[in-house]
């Protein structure tokens, strides 16, 4: 897998969450009490999937190739080459669907050790992460407790010069994660945070658009 065709990728769905607003990033951890789990990663762009066949059929998008079924299959198949590989990381699985374009890859992790050296294995391959050199915190583990940082570097984004139009996409775009434990939540940090009525599990769903003006987050700390 090619950085050009990773860049494509993203490239499609930058391109339909600003002209359709209708996308979501779904980031879920199933943590056990011994600090293994389970992760999921969800692509979901299927409140937009009219246009996006569209992009996909004409083959480019203001100028830029659009990648292919069969790139997307690559690069899917790219990513679950690079997380078998990682130590700790097991029973990776993939979805795809092209008719309502949500694709998602999930597997079981030892310990979140395993899971962050896998994640930032996968960063490494991102064109724009690996370019600035970044070095990424994804979760935490201690003792009753659990952490998901944001450390990731945006250039934060003035919405000034955005239409009316612009600016309510970004709003309707999604970035959402959901974290589940074997025991109770007694308190976290995010307030956008909703804990789920048993305590065991809490949600956080934030627009694209205020990560990008740095209104909002998804870091949170959460103790047992």
């Amino acid at each position: 897998m090619t950085a050009s065709k990773i860049q494509r990728l993203f490239l499609l769905f930058f391109a339909v969450q600003i002209l359709q607003g209708c996308f979501e990033i779904r980031e879920e951890v199933d943590l056990r009490a011994d600090g293994s789990g389970r992760f999921t990663f969800t692509v979901n762009l299927s409140e937009s999937k009219a246009k996006v066949a569209s992009y996909m059929r004409l083959g480019t998008f203001n100028g830029q190739e659009v990648p292919t079924p069969a790139d997307i299959e690559e690069e899917i198949g790219f990513l679950k080459k690079t997380l078998s590989a990682c130590k700790g990381i097991s029973e990776i699985r993939t979805y795809s669907n092209f008719q309502d374009y949500i694709f998602s890859i999930s597997g079981q992790f030892a310990d979140v050790q395993s899971l962050n050296a896998a994640m930032e294995r996968i960063e490494a391959t991102m064109p724009v992460l690996s370019e600035q050199g970044a070095q990424l915190r994804n979760f935490g583990v201690g003792t009753h407790s659990f952490r998901r940082y944001f450390d990731y570097p945006m250039e934060l984004m003035d919405d000034s010069n955005l239409t009316t139009l612009e600016r309510y996409m970004l709003q309707q775009a999604r970035v959402v994660s959901v974290y589940r434990f074997q025991e109770p939540i007694r308190e976290y940090s995010n307030p956008q945070a909703q804990l789920a009525p048993n305590r065991r599990a809490i949600k956080l769903e934030i627009t694209l658009g205020a990560l990008m003006q740095g209104t909002g987050t998804i870091a949170n700390s959460i103790a047992f």
